[in-house]
């Protein structure tokens, strides 16, 4: 989803270099969402990428707002997990991960209601 942001708003392979050089507190709010309760509405958040480019947000606000709303998701998503199957920890794998802004950032949001890891094994586990 991010390399489909960058290359619609021209961000030659930049997104997370942009993001991790943005010096703000938060980033513009781009709408993560379900569609359905098992898809990603992947369409909302591209069409609101596009609208913070349209209406002048600079591309480093946009990149970290990108990743920011993606860690304000997973606690979302965890909360919602937690009250229909009990869940207690969040273990998050995979290269995503390795970029320090996004894994900062989810530990951070993700931290205050599970106990919260990162897994070279195994891929985004919620248990």
């Amino acid at each position: 989803l991010f390399m489909i942001i960058d290359q619609i708003l021209d961000y030659k392979s930049q997104i997370l270099n942009y993001a991790r050089d943005y010096s703000g507190l938060k980033g513009v709010r781009i709408d993560f969402k379900m569609s359905s309760k098992s898809e990603f509405d992947w369409a909302r958040a591209i069409r609101s990428t596009m609208s913070f480019k349209l209406a002048g947000a600079d591309s480093k606000n946009i990149s970290f707002g990108c990743l920011e709303s993606l860690a304000f998701f997973l606690s979302d998503f965890g909360d919602i997990l937690k009250d229909e199957l009990g869940a207690k920890n969040m273990l998050f794998g995979g290269s995503l991960f390795e970029n320090p802004v996004i894994a900062n950032l989810a530990l951070k949001f993700c931290n205050s209601n599970y106990k919260s890891e990162f897994s070279g094994c195994y891929p985004l586990e919620i248990s």
